[in-house]
């Protein structure tokens, strides 16, 4: 007699032996490599190298450093190392693991029904994931493609008018923040503001190789910013007469010549006041080319000797109209697993919030007209975040005194698949939104990007993620999202020649040593930075 096999079962085993056949070709393709190694400046663990099968990813995995990994980098809890092919379990805790590695069902039993199989992904990328993917009944015997990421949505464009306002300085009036926007008087101020670094790292502020201080001014107004923002080391914040400037052209600056560093301020600061132009002063470290640290003080530089600076520098510039603004730390930051983080509104010694209110106290006893402004703490990047401020803002003898300052730039797409938001636009939502919401000013402190193609391959180190593509997205996202909101105040990054990157507005020609202005991206700046206001501080 004949025997038939019911349908159901044989479609059963068709499909078991067929994931049996996939985990064995899947199994192959692993190979040792070597796994994570810390980018640098975010903090993020990079999963560095991944067999040519998987592709290059090269993505950012939110981990903490507490574990020891492999191939000389370092693994998080709840991490899994490839070694020798096997998986290897780290510390427990759930964090995102690249979508293709997905643990095998254990053989279900022969039954009359047919059981669930558990779908295999194709080899095409490495996708993070929050968790492993739960096992579901396959409806077809082939093996299901692995969906790719939904494409971040950018908000819909809102077209920006560009505004252009101008107002007389008058003495007894007084610059407030307050319904999101920053005043002198009772009149609204614009901030279209440019950083102009330098005097951190080389006691100078940047490019005076290139052209004198007054030939910089007349660019910086030429070019429409109206404000910048120059950072400044705690050593020559304390005394700028003790400093000499470096890296300065005497031909183009034979003034400068011998002289100090506060000299060479004061004629920053003067020629942008007939200029129409305001400063912000920021304490970006404590020694010049120090790197950031998580927090502000050292053994070496207690928070008393913090005061002490800002105090000498409150007192120059307090009778200076222009110098508007005191930017009290460049990006504190730190992970949740580091016990030396900033942190906001705890009352512990890492308060950032609580720092804010003892320097700009500081500050304000001097000069009650000038404003405060606060950078964020970490929640991706350094300084990125300002929306603790929503719940408790910094509290200040002198009422509407301050504004928040985020710093954004680039994030690794893949990364935020593993946040909350999943989203640039919800992470901008989160670490901006939340504070604009609450009705606070916030005025950025930093973005940039860049066009150079080699400065990127150059120095962007473990941020494979960047391109010059990559980078305009981010710009063209960041704009979107500032105008969707109403939010125009800020400060780009940089107006020195050669930062970071590439990110300058400027490009220098390294054969005759002059400097080119990137047009392109001094418009895609203006998109976001759409109003200004001109103040006359000279008759």
């Amino acid at each position: 007699m004949r025997m038939t096999i019911p349908k159901e079962q044989f479609i059963f085993w068709v499909l078991l032996m067929l994931a049996i056949v996939c985990l064995y070709e899947l199994r192959q393709r692993i190979k040792p490599f070597e796994l994570f190694v810390d980018d640098g400046h975010s903090g993020r663990w990079v999963l560095e190298h991944v067999d040519p099968a998987w592709g290059n990813a090269g993505l950012l995995i939110p981990v903490v450093r507490d574990g020891v990994g492999s191939g000389g980098g370092a693994v998080g809890p709840g991490m899994t190392t490839m070694v020798s092919g096997a998986m290897v379990p780290a510390p427990a805790a759930v964090f995102p693991m690249p979508a293709a590695v997905v643990p095998m069902p254990a053989p279900v039993a022969v039954a009359p029904a047919p059981a669930a199989v558990v779908p295999m992904p194709a080899p095409v990328a490495v996708v993070p994931v929050s968790a492993p993917a739960a096992m579901e009944p396959a409806p077809a015997p082939a093996p299901a493609a692995m969906a790719p990421a939904p494409a971040a949505a950018a908000p819909e464009t809102t077209t920006v008018t560009p505004v252009e306002t101008s107002i007389t300085f008058a003495p007894g009036k007084s610059y407030t923040a307050k319904n999101g926007n920053v005043y002198f008087g009772d009149e609204v101020v614009y901030i279209c503001g440019i950083n102009w670094s330098g005097i951190e790292s080389f006691n100078n502020v940047g490019s005076l190789q290139e052209a004198s201080i007054t030939e910089h001014v007349a660019l910086l107004k030429q070019y429409g910013f109206n404000a910048i923002r120059v950072t400044m080391n705690a050593q020559a914040m304390t005394d700028l007469d003790a400093q000499k400037p470096k890296n300065i052209s005497e031909g183009k600056n034979p003034d400068l010549v011998g002289k100090s560093v506060g000299y060479m301020l004061d004629k920053v600061i003067t020629s942008c006041a007939e200029a129409g132009i305001l400063v912000m002063l920021n304490m970006y470290n404590r020694e010049p080319a120090e790197d950031l640290t998580p927090v502000w003080y050292t053994d070496k530089w207690p928070e008393s000797a913090l005061l002490v600076a800002w105090q000498n520098i409150t007192t120059r510039y307090v009778n200076f109209p222009n110098v508007f603004a005191m930017d009290i730390l460049n990006e504190p930051h730190g992970k949740l697993d580091n016990n030396n983080r900033a942190t906001w509104g705890d009352g512990g010694k890492n308060d950032f919030k609580k720092w804010c209110e003892t320097a700009g106290a500081a500050i304000l006893a001097i000069n009650p007209n000038v404003l405060i402004c606060v950078g964020g703490i970490e929640y991706v990047r350094y300084g990125d975040d300002v929306s603790g401020a929503s719940t408790q803002p910094v509290v200040l003898p002198v009422p509407d005194k301050v504004f928040y300052s985020p710093h954004i730039y680039q994030l690794d797409p893949a990364w935020l698949l593993g946040m909350p938001e999943k989203t640039f636009q919800g992470y901008l939502a989160k670490v901006i939104g939340t504070a604009v919401d609450a009705g606070l000013t916030v005025v950025l402190g930093e973005y940039g990007y860049s066009t150079n193609e080699a400065r990127i391959a150059k120095e962007s180190g473990n941020d494979k993620y960047y391109s010059v593509s990559s980078q305009k997205e981010y710009v063209e996202q960041l704009t979107a999202y500032c105008n969707s909101i109403g939010l125009t105040n800020a400060f780009y990054w940089d107006y020195t020649h050669d930062a970071r990157l590439g990110l300058s507005i400027h490009q220098r020609n390294d054969t005759d040593g002059t400097l080119a202005l990137l047009t392109d991206k001094l418009e895609q700046i203006m998109k976001l930075q759409s109003k200004k206001t001109w103040i006359k501080f000279v008759a």
